[in-house]
């Protein structure tokens, strides 16, 4: 917890957010602390301070009271939906993080702290970072933030998220539609939101057609070749490519799945690095689900349109995927990002 807490501190000691959010010509510092952090060390000097939990009962004391100048008290959950007792950040609650912050006009600290501070913190910090004029894509980048209530502040603002790039998956379907469902849920359970899933059948495939029926989801299409060929799916990858729509593509198979913010991490590796094509390690079968290096597999890349139009899909044989992604490397050029983490299962 030490760790994240340094980390946590370095981000935020650069954010300054002006006089925009204040009325006046004082600078505000933002900080995202954790529940330890607030409970047991001391706050940066004078502070309002924005505390958000779960419940009531586990909102975290404030050990350094006498520096809180201020106080909001918000209960909601990390979270993106509701469901039972779960509840995910509101309008309202954005209404009166932005209210309260706007009335700290001589207060030099803001610190919003939840349990970890990387999840609701980061997501009120970054967003009074870009109200404020300042840029915010550091901590955004990071993809643990809260996405709702990041959103929910701006909109409580007047402002919007930037847009986020289209991104295509074409998925190979060739096993039982238990995989295909697999497959499909990883994705539905993305972070990121602008996606779409191009499956395409080897021949046939009725369940198939009514894996995408029950999903009832307008970002996923199936479409259904009309003949058997075998060979991996390989033949039918083309016609998944063109029906692609997204300024990113990537392809894969319908017996992969992937951690929820592999859309997100790759995407924000490629806008960051200004690459044409993102790579990332993987948990591979062929390994002993031990981790493989980035570029072992069809799954664990998403390249730009551009490089996709300049690296045409010719092949059909087993090899051809590993070949393909050579070709995708060396239109690429300099222009290649490969993250550190393993963010796909090649099942």
């Amino acid at each position: 917890m030490g760790d994240l807490a340094g980390e946590n501190e370095i981000l935020v000691r650069i954010a300054r957010i002006h006089a925009r959010l204040v009325g006046d010509a004082t600078e505000l510092q933002l900080h995202a602390y954790t529940f330890l952090q607030i409970a047991q060390g001391d706050l940066p000097g004078p502070s309002a301070v924005v505390r958000m939990a779960d419940s009531v009962p586990q909102l975290a004391p404030i050990r350094d009271a006498q520096n809180v100048k201020a106080r909001l008290d918000l209960v909601f959950n990390d979270s993106g939906d509701d469901f039972g007792i779960v509840r995910s950040p509101s309008d309202g609650d954005a209404a009166r993080i932005l209210e309260f912050v706007r009335a700290q006009a001589d207060t030099p600290h803001i610190v919003f702290q939840c349990q970890v501070g990387i999840g609701r913190s980061l997501a009120a910090l970054a967003a009074l970072m870009k109200i404020g004029g300042a840029d915010p894509r550091p901590l955004l980048h990071r993809g643990t933030h809260n996405r709702v209530l990041y959103r929910k502040i701006l909109e409580a603002a007047g402002l919007h998220p930037d847009p986020e790039p289209l991104v295509s998956l074409v998925v190979r379907v060739k096993y039982s539609p238990d995989r295909m469902t697999a497959f499909l849920l990883s994705i539905q359970r993305q972070r990121y939101d602008n996606w779409e899933l191009v499956f395409v059948t080897d021949g046939p495939n009725a369940a198939a057609r009514e894996v995408v029926a029950r999903a009832d989801d307008a970002r996923v299409v199936v479409l259904e070749t009309p003949t058997p060929r075998g060979r991996w799916g390989h033949p039918y990858r083309k016609l998944g490519i063109a029906a692609a729509r997204g300024a990113f593509i990537g392809l894969s198979n319908d017996d992969n799945y992937y951690v929820p913010g592999y859309l997100e991490q790759m995407v924000n590796a490629l806008a960051r690095d200004r690459a044409d094509l993102a790579m990332a390690p993987m948990l591979h079968s062929y390994w002993g689900w031990k981790q493989a290096d980035a570029g072992h597999d069809v799954g664990s890349w998403i390249a730009s349109r551009e490089l996709m139009d300049r690296t045409p899909w010719e092949g059909d044989d087993f090899s051809y995927d590993a070949y393909y992604l050579d070709q995708l490397k060396k239109n690429a050029g300099d222009r290649i990002t490969i993250l550190d983490r393993p963010l796909f299962i090649h099942n």
